[in-house]
């Protein structure tokens, strides 16, 4: 996969989603969910994020989504071997510490 590809990647030159690429990239959910907001076509790809007043990821926020996270047990840590799995994975990627945060951090550990 691509870890560069942005928004306009998914969006067809009639202006719609590629629904095809979505299906190769993305489950069901998540095309559901993009699906249910219009392609805008007039602006560039940007950078957001949706736990901040100002639309920036900063690290207090992003240990806020963490801690909230691990309290409602989004990561499930029963003994869903496949969820283990994952996690796993996630920690293999070649990308910044920061982002491993997001992957384990020292309440999910893999």
């Amino acid at each position: 996969m691509d870890l560069n590809l942005k928004v306009n990647s998914f969006i067809t030159a009639a202006g719609t989603w590629n629904v095809v690429l979505l299906r190769e990239l993305f489950v069901k959910e998540d095309i559901e969910r993009i699906m249910s907001y219009p392609p805008v076509i007039n602006m560039p790809d940007c950078w957001i994020w949706a736990h901040t007043k100002e639309w920036v990821y900063n690290v207090k926020s992003g240990n806020w989504l963490v801690s909230s996270l691990v309290s409602t047990d989004v990561f499930g840590q029963g003994n869903n071997t496949l969820i283990k799995q994952l996690k796993k994975r996630c920690w293999k990627i070649e990308t910044e510490p920061k982002i491993h945060l997001f992957c384990g951090g020292s309440s999910l550990v893999h």
